[in-house]
Order: structure tokens, then C-alpha cells, then sequence
């Protein structure tokens, strides 16, 4: 109960405040680097749903790259090739 009242209140008068600097570095630098490897998680999540809509709009755009030409013809680079 001690601990929280000096989180709220801050340390005693006549308590040395440092000790306290070196329980928030840790968690400063925890935070510190978490921050990237969050942000990195979301815009690779982002660059997975960007990917497949445009790999979506491509399919529909262009229904022959997938397979061959329309009409599978033989010989002119098709899927039979």
C-alpha cells in the first residue's frame, strides 16, 4: 500500500528521489521500444490487405494473365504452351 501511495504522492520529503529515476527508465525504454514494433506489426498487416485487394482489382481487371489469353489459344504464350 506503501508503493502506491508514493506512485500518487511521489516520494517523501526526506526520501532520496533517485532510486525512483531507475524504476522509470526500464519502463521508459520498455515503451520506447515497443512503440516500433507495433507500428511495424500494423503497417505490415496494412501492406497484407493492400497486396491482396490490388492482387483482387488485378484478376478482375485482366481475368487472362492468370491462365492465358481469352479464348485459350495454343501457341501465342497461353496455359497449354
Amino acid at each position: 500500500m506503501a508503493r502506491v501511495a508514493e506512485e500518487i504522492d511521489g516520494p517523501d520529503p526526506g526520501e532520496d528521489p533517485e532510486p525512483r529515476l531507475w524504476r522509470v527508465i526500464p519502463r521508459l525504454a520498455g515503451t520506447l521500444l515497443m512503440v516500433p514494433v507495433v507500428l511495424g506489426f500494423v503497417a505490415l498487416g496494412t501492406l497484407v490487405v493492400v497486396g491482396r485487394s490490388l492482387r483482387g482489382v488485378a484478376r478482375e481487371a485482366w481475368p487472362w494473365r492468370g491462365g492465358g489469353p481469352p479464348g485459350g489459344i495454343s501457341g501465342e504464350g497461353g496455359a497449354d504452351d
